[in-house]
């Protein structure tokens, strides 16, 4: 066969498939564009979710308990008017916004205090059935979503009356430390309160300024892959809880800002003990999410494609200059070969 610049047309082919391979080494060993954020920094995330949802959980249930408690006392004693019931509950505790006395017969207004309750919402459902009096999530005039909690006072010469008491859904009061936000969020992914984000009248420059509005479209974007994700049943849920959490929980990665990534985490909120102790709150859909920007980090180390070029060249070289199984040289010169003509290691 003839000579094409001193190699053989097959040895021309394997040269070339030989830099195929070591691009294709350099290719897949070099360094990688994806971000990697450590896998302690989501935990963490996740486990300030967990907390935060396990804080929330227990604060619903408290208001639940505390209303359902005063109903039952005042009920087992003689009739109370409506404005005294009020009054007491208002200095016993300070944690609704507003509440009302309603006939349950007319349906007349009796007594209110603090912000104005919306009625419209209540009906047949709200107030019979499996679901009878359960906290429900209500959306007031001014756009405010707050949580009512009703009871039913009953005493034996009167009609029924119901007692609705409103409170806010603040997020859980817990260190968040620096950086860290924190935001209850609805199961369509509506966020119904934050805690962390700075005030933008009190940051000192229009970078500080646009770095905090990035944070607020990360959080509502998260806040909606959260509410997806918890729809799913534990059991069932790509990222079950951790460290035993009865609840659906895991982690996110947002978008990049300034060299900072926004990593967060989700727990849906859930009964300590689903068959033993039922939670009101944990019929309610709500998830809570934790946020915290970090600084990026590089899929791999600068040089790695360097030595992707040199494994792949070391590896065709060593399978190229072996000496033949037969034991005889090769048959044509090769700029691959070691082995010359006379069958000995070619001089250097």
């Amino acid at each position: 066969m003839p000579l094409l610049g001193g190699i053989r047309p097959p040895i021309a082919v394997l040269c070339v498939l030989i830099l195929g391979l070591a691009g294709l080494t350099a290719r897949v060993l070099g360094p990688g564009e994806e971000t990697v954020v450590p896998k302690a920094v989501l935990s963490s995330q996740q486990y300030f979710a967990e907390d935060g949802a396990i804080a929330l959980r227990a604060s619903i249930d408290e208001r639940v308990t505390d209303l359902e408690r005063t109903a039952e006392s005042l009920s087992a004693g003689r009739p109370v008017k409506p404005e005294r019931v009020l009054s007491d509950l208002g200095r016993t505790y300070q944690k609704w916004t507003g509440t009302t006395v309603l006939d349950l017969e007319s349906g007349e207004v009796l007594a209110a205090r603090g912000e104005t309750i919306p009625l419209s919402w209540l009906d047949k459902d709200v107030l019979t059935g499996k679901r009878a009096l359960t906290p429900r999530m209500v959306r007031l005039e001014t756009g405010d979503v707050r949580l009512m909690t009703m009871a039913v006072l009953d005493w034996a010469d009167r009609p029924q009356q119901l007692l609705l008491a409103s409170s806010s859904l603040s997020v859980p009061a817990i260190n968040l430390g620096p950086f860290r936000t924190m935001a209850v969020v609805a199961e369509n992914g509506e966020v119904l309160g934050t805690a962390g984000f700075e005030q933008a009248e009190a940051l000192n420059s229009d970078q500080e300024r646009k770095e905090l509005s990035f944070l607020h479209q990360q959080m509502s974007r998260l806040a909606d892959q959260a509410a997806v994700r918890t729809e799913e049943h534990p059991v069932r849920a790509k990222e079950p809880g951790s460290r035993g959490y009865p609840g659906v929980s895991g982690t996110l990665l947002g978008g990049q800002y300034n060299g900072r990534i926004a990593t967060a985490g989700y727990a849906s909120l859930a009964s300590s003990d689903p068959e033993d102790k039922p939670s009101h709150a944990a019929g309610l859909g709500l998830t809570v999410v934790a946020l915290l920007p970090v600084v990026e980090q590089q899929a791999s180390d600068h040089g790695r494609e360097l030595y992707g070029l040199a494994a792949a060249a070391s590896s065709s070289c060593s399978g190229s200059s072996r000496r033949p199984s037969s034991g005889r040289p090769c048959s044509g010169p090769c700029c691959a070969c070691s082995w010359n003509r006379a069958g000995s290691p070619a001089a250097i």
